[in-house]
């Protein structure tokens, strides 16, 4: 039981980042049968986790993935609302791996700089 261990902080951070890496082969696993990949064609490291909003944002993203050859060779003629469709697990697995990185190097920076990890670990 870990109620009482000396690390129980460090062994929830682990298991929390290993469920959220379980999500995102899942997430991947669907984006993948869903020809989802690469439907989004401009990923931006702050600005890119805001996806369109509105109607005119979307009809934009739509023609900027209209000039790749994702949407030429394999999804000429898609609607707006199957461009959605897709778009959204393309953009919930990207999320997922920033979400990853943070939980990882968030609680890693805190515990190595708090020297909460076990002698021998670092």
């Amino acid at each position: 039981m870990i109620t009482n261990h000396p690390h129980k902080a460090i062994i929830y951070w682990l298991f929390t980042g290993c469920v959220f890496i379980a999500l995102m082969v899942v997430i991947g696993g669907i984006t993948r049968l869903t020809h989802s990949g690469l439907s989004m064609t401009d990923w931006k490291l702050i600005s890119g986790a805001i996806p369109p909003l509105n109607e005119v944002e979307w009809q934009q993203t739509f023609e900027q993935y209209k000039q790749f050859p994702e949407y030429q060779k394999v999804n000429k003629g898609m609607s707006l609302s199957e461009f959605k469709f897709i778009f959204f697990w393309e953009y919930l697995h990207r999320i997922i791996g920033r979400t990853i990185g943070l939980v990882f190097i968030i609680p890693f920076l805190f515990f190595l700089r708090k020297k909460r990890f076990p002698k021998g670990v670092m």
